[in-house]
């Protein structure tokens, strides 16, 4: 599933891990989730590892002079099955997560049983 919303500021996608094709999407994110380096930052690009309402998140910010499409990006696993990204333009991570209701995710629980 892939959306966007707020006029394309926000995007959106939930890939279901279950699923044979999501597996290989998946390992990067266990990488990450065992490395223990908590944020690293270079001249235009942060990353951070960061727990937002019990869920492991992986940042990305990136200043606006490098021209990514999205400034901002934010990577987890929900609910133990589903590869979440969102992508924001002009803000940061922060303002990203706080940009979407979290209980949203909650109907995909069901999926998990």
């Amino acid at each position: 599933m892939a959306g966007t919303f707020g006029d394309g500021t926000v995007r959106k996608e939930v890939l279901d891990a279950a699923d044979e094709k999501a597996t290989g999407a998946i390992i990067p994110l266990k990488m990450l989730h065992l490395n223990t380096i908590k944020s690293e930052m270079n001249n235009t690009i942060r990353y951070s590892k960061k727990e937002r309402k019990g869920i492991l998140t992986f940042g990305t910010d990136r200043d606006a002079d490098t021209k990514a499409d999205y400034q901002a990006e934010l990577r987890f696993l929900y609910d133990n099955r589903f590869y979440v990204t969102l992508e924001g333009k002009a803000m940061d991570v922060e303002q990203l997560w706080n940009s979407i209701n979290s209980n949203d995710l909650n109907g995909f629980k069901a999926y998990n049983t």
